[in-house]
């Protein structure tokens, strides 16, 4: 069940939607729609010599979300109609963040129409929003999953007691190293992850990096000599390799002294772009030499087919 929705507009300015009430906005919402898996386009290939089709590919359309709202400001709507003209301006980018009994979802989408009844018993608006994105992305505790395979894994956490002062008790980090690791993934729909590794000291230059899609066999290929012909140097002290296969923002880069270095000539030309499902998915991460000097985790979101 949704129980409220915050409305963020494009100057930042923000405001809450209760369900049930007008809420500060003093717009009452009556009834949303759009908020269901968006359908689906199959295409398929007809044969010629045979009865039925081929599957050959399938996609979302965009979204569009229309909310309606009563104006219920008092002593009068006036002051509503025009919160709705504030925090939902034409042709504009808002987001709309859903807190659900069970999620926090928010989607983010441009303002087709504000459409007022001015002069009604009962004045309303209808509000369409059209979102490029149909996916809904979660803004709770599950904005952002961190899986570490090599690296400094937090630990420390309020509140703390130090029982001894002979002892250490408290234990702030602890170095992490695994060839192997789970993303438990909870969302409805597939998604891209990013992969970030830093080089605390010199990795060999003639070596390989490995990241494996377990589950799928799926690969992803770092050829440390491939890297130091095109950047002058391979892996080195304190660079850093952001592997991102998320929608519309798919890249490797080399971070080297504070400059990005796009080297997609240094990866296997069957280098898979990763996306993980809902569910356990196991990855696997291995150097030729030098493991150890290798920090290594993956980022990931999660998105929902709908609230």
């Amino acid at each position: 069940m949704i129980k409220s929705i915050n409305v963020k507009n494009f100057k930042g300015e923000s405001t809450d939607l209760v369900m049930g009430g007008p809420g500060d906005s003093g717009l009452f919402v009556t009834n949303i729609t759009g908020l269901a898996p968006t359908d689906a386009t199959i295409n398929m290939i007809d044969l010629v010599t045979s009865d039925g089709s081929f599957f050959n590919s399938a996609r979302l359309g965009s979204r569009q979300i229309v909310i309606t709202c009563l104006y219920q400001s008092i002593p009068d709507g006036e002051q509503a109609r025009k919160a709705s003209y504030k925090y939902f301006p034409v042709k504009k980018q808002v987001t709309l963040t859903f807190n659900t009994d069970k999620v926090v979802a928010s989607i983010t989408g441009y303002v087709e129409k504000n459409e007022a009844t001015v002069f009604d018993q009962l004045s309303s608006c209808q509000i369409t929003i059209d979102c490029p994105d149909p996916y809904f992305y979660d803004a709770g505790a599950k904005k952002e999953l961190i899986t570490y395979f090599a690296g400094i894994e937090p630990r420390f956490e309020f509140p703390f007691s130090n029982e001894s002062l002979a002892e250490n008790l408290i234990e702030f980090g602890a170095y992490k190293h695994a060839d192997r690791a789970v993303i438990v993934y909870e969302g409805d729909a597939s998604i891209g992850i990013k992969m970030y590794m830093h080089a605390i000291e010199d990795i060999d230059d003639t070596g390989k990096i490995r990241v494996y899609n377990v589950d799928t066999d799926e690969r992803f290929i770092l050829d440390c000599a491939k890297l130091k012909a095109v950047t002058g140097a391979g892996f080195s002290k304190s660079d850093d390799i952001e592997f991102s296969t998320e929608r519309g923002n798919k890249h490797v880069w080399l971070i080297r002294n504070g400059r990005r270095t796009n080297i997609l000539n240094c990866i296997n030309r069957d280098a898979s772009w990763f996306e993980i499902s809902r569910g356990p998915n196991i990855f696997s991460f291995l150097s030729d030499k030098n493991w150890q000097y290798i920090q290594f985790y993956i980022k990931s979101k999660t998105r929902y087919e709908g609230i």
